[in-house]
């Protein structure tokens, strides 16, 4: 299994770099910590699309994650501990 982590500021690139992954069969999820923009990557009729990191992990006010990583039969964090490549866009 190949790991990546990268992190990226440009939205552009981001979007290109998602592309990227889907044609290589990664397992990717993009996050971003504002819904603008999470907004800001997306192209029409793919899968290319982000969340919120807030969204993405069930972060509360606390920064805390109400995900139980322990229970692999939820879709969720099946997803998550599955995802090969996360895309932070407007990390510092």
């Amino acid at each position: 299994m190949c790991r990546i982590h990268a992190q990226f500021y440009i939205t552009p690139l981001s979007t290109q770099v998602y592309l990227w992954c889907i044609v290589y069969n990664f397992k990717t999820k993009a996050a971003a910590p504002t819904g603008i923009a999470a907004a800001n990557i997306e192209i029409e009729r793919t899968a290319v699309c982000a969340t919120t990191i807030h969204s993405l992990f069930d972060l509360d006010s606390e920064f805390q994650t109400k995900l139980d990583f322990a229970k692999l039969e939820n879709a969720k964090v099946k997803a998550l501990l599955q995802m090969q490549v996360l895309l932070l866009d407007e990390a510092r």
